[in-house]
């Protein structure tokens, strides 16, 4: 049960659970307890996923059940076997919701990372792809012909399956990327991230570095879920081309769609939805986890007559057979998780709080027992305990 963290990161991983955040993945996995089944079922499922499969999991859990904690794991597990993550949750007051693709896709690309500690994954991923494939078109016509190449020889997907826009925002990173315009890369990155630059803008700003112009049809409306996630497919093909296993994407907060006031909102919110569960993107070597509240399960339902009912039956075989739900945690595994908690904090703090912990840690599950099994409370309580021992043992 020993940890190898050293007192720099226990400290942090104390501060965050002191105030019910959840420390870094990897402190999350090391504390997490009663959950190896799920985590078995992930890596089979990351299997599947690394072989070019998709994968869809629903994860359930009521408020301090751990699904924070638990998605830490999963990230850590992704780390582990060379996969990229993207972990976010959707967010109503930046309204990057469901019903807003534009958005939620900028949140999700926003939040990819390509291992621990990295900071800006779409900006790593396109630097190693274009190492990769320059060779490959340095030599070609500065237009969209470049990315058509790279789509014939597999380091793109089908051409037919690359919205336009993107080809020619890739295109023209490509050749800002061969003259050595930094200015034109970030533009042309920011044209990958949403559609405020239109694509008579895009083209214009291409055209400074030799790009010689085509037709590239509308800028895609903010709404138009199929363009932005079939772009997000792009990406996790790219992500592939440089030696990932495939792409990890980790929802959180689907209740969020319950705080919609407007109807047609939550409409549009549940047609992302499915489409993201079902794969109506087409997407491969993409593992996505949704979690929730049982919030959004009771908006779900009072809101079916809305919907006349279009999901019911996938949702329900969905669930059935893709669900996780986060069940309270047994005594035994309280008492595990409190002596973790105890040699975290010991390792924070220099001092033996497992030794403090002896005497005490019955009667704090007890209490915990009667007050509804939260796991966020109990490690709360758990980090007060400790933090109150060890002043008195300093004084």
């Amino acid at each position: 049960m020993n940890s190898d963290f050293n007192r720099q990161e226990a400290e942090e991983a104390i501060e965050g659970l002191r105030n019910g955040v959840p420390p870094e993945a990897r402190v999350s996995t090391w504390l997490l307890v009663g959950r190896d089944r799920l985590l078995k079922e992930a890596a089979e499922d990351l299997d599947v996923v690394a072989n070019g499969g998709f994968r869809t999991r629903l994860l359930l859990g009521e408020y301090g059940s751990g699904k924070s904690h638990f998605l830490g794991a999963l990230q850590d597990l992704a780390y582990a076997r060379k996969f990229a993550v993207a972990a976010c949750a959707q967010d109503l007051a930046s309204r990057a919701v469901a019903n807003r693709p534009d958005l939620l896709y900028r949140r999700i690309v926003g939040a990819l990372s390509l291992s621990s500690g990295n900071q800006d994954g779409l900006g790593t991923l396109l630097t190693k792809w274009t190492e990769h494939v320059m060779p490959m078109v340095s030599n070609l016509n500065l237009s969209v012909h470049r990315a058509l190449r790279l789509a014939d020889l597999g380091k793109l997907p089908p051409k037919e399956e690359i919205p336009r826009r993107t080809t020619l925002a890739l295109t023209g990173y490509l050749i800002a990327a061969q003259v050595g315009n930094d200015e034109i890369r970030r533009q042309m990155i920011q044209g990958l991230l949403d559609v405020q630059i239109e694509n008579r803008q895009l083209i214009a700003l291409a055209e400074q570095v030799g790009f010689r112009k085509s037709h590239v049809d509308y800028t895609p409306s903010r709404y138009d879920g199929m363009f932005f996630f079939q772009q997000l497919n792009v990406l996790g093909h790219m992500l592939r081309v440089i030696g990932y296993q495939g792409t990890v994407l980790l929802l959180d907060e689907l209740e969020s769609i319950a705080e919609l006031r407007r109807s047609k909102s939550r409409q549009k919110a549940y047609q992302i939805l499915h489409a993201l569960f079902f794969n109506t993107y087409r997407a491969s070597g993409l593992y996505a986890v949704f979690a929730f509240t049982p919030t959004f399960v009771a908006q779900l339902a009072s809101d079916e007559d809305m919907t006349g009912g279009e999901y019911q039956a996938d949702w329900l075989r969905l669930w059935k057979e893709n669900k996780w739900e986060l069940l309270p945690i047994d005594d035994n595994q309280a008492r595990t998780l409190l002596q973790k908690v105890a040699i975290l904090h010991g390792t924070a703090f220099e001092w033996d709080a497992t030794a403090a912990l002896d005497g005490s840690i019955d009667k704090i599950i007890q209490r915990w027992s009667k007050g509804g099994r939260n796991t966020r409370e109990l490690v709360r309580t758990a980090v007060g305990f400790f933090d109150n021992a060890e002043r008195h043992q300093t004084t």
